[in-house]
């Protein structure tokens, strides 16, 4: 009973792994204005596995085109383990067309959101997802 109550007392931990300085700029300001959450970020897969597995995020924000493992191998990896599996993925990618979302939903992740980020819909999706 008293880990519900933890939970909602606890600060929502995010992490965003995204290469693109711009996109993550955009992200550390929005959610410096959310109370309540908190933002790590990660530049490539490799050092955002290592802060998944070592932080348990709530929910994890993955850019698919990242340099050296991609989103997709980096989704794998985090489903593949007992630690992490449970964590929410969002996809983040420029690739709009159907087939790309179709593609993201079917590799696993919990929501797949097209650039440039709208962030009432990301925040809609975050909503939804840990509710």
């Amino acid at each position: 009973e008293a880990k519900s109550d933890e939970r909602q007392r606890k600060a929502l931990h995010l992490l965003c792994i995204e290469d693109n300085p711009t996109n993550l700029d955009l992200i550390r300001q929005y959610f410096q204005r959310q109370q309540g959450v908190s933002l790590t970020t990660a530049e490539d897969a490799e050092s955002g596995l290592a802060m998944a597995f070592d932080q348990e995020p709530d929910l994890i924000l993955m850019d698919i085109n990242l340099p050296g493992m991609n989103g997709y191998q980096a989704l794998k990896q985090l489903k593949q383990s007992a630690v992490t599996r449970y964590i929410k993925v969002v996809a983040l990618s420029a690739n709009a067309m159907a087939e790309d979302i179709d593609k993201g939903l079917a590799a696993g992740f919990d929501h797949y959101l097209t650039k440039p980020i709208n962030f009432s819909e990301l925040q809609q999706t975050i909503d939804s997802l840990l509710s």
